[in-house]
């Protein structure tokens, strides 16, 4: 994909015809580069959650947040081709990003199931980034810990 944008861009800068179509293909740049570094993110949860799964215990305030973190995820992708529909994947991301407070979350949680809420953390920076926001504006968004 990140050839075919590329691609894009090169054409939409040298042909007066698609010159109109040069802040989009830049947006869809931004949100490219920001998708790359959440699912670099992703990767480590995914390592955290194949571990913490291994004992078999339900985990029922975090199945939900990663539940959340999908539907959130799932109309970001949905925004793609349909721009408009990119404030529906904010506000999902928002609603999940106020609660990574490990302590709110998981009050008696051991250290692997806190440290799961934290890694979440720099994810959803970059996803709510992927939606326009700054990084700044994401990073507020977050619970101090």
């Amino acid at each position: 994909m990140d050839g075919l944008l590329d691609s894009a861009v090169a054409i939409a800068r040298l042909s007066p015809f698609h010159h109109r179509r040069r802040p989009e293909l830049a947006e869809q740049q931004r949100m490219l580069h920001r998708m790359d570094l959440a699912t670099r993110n992703l990767r480590v949860v995914v390592r955290r959650v194949d571990f913490m799964v291994a004992d078999g215990r339900p985990r029922p305030e975090l199945a939900g947040l990663l539940a959340d973190l999908a539907t959130a995820v799932q109309a970001l992708g949905d925004s793609v081709p349909r721009p408009q529909h990119v404030n529906a994947a904010r506000y999902g991301l928002l609603g999940v990003a106020g609660r990574l407070d490990p302590r709110r979350v998981l009050p008696d949680a051991a250290l692997g199931e806190a440290m799961l809420v934290v890694m979440l953390r720099p994810l959803l920076v970059d996803l709510l980034a992927a939606t326009g926001m700054s990084d700044a504006e994401a990073r507020a968004s977050l619970p101090r810990l």
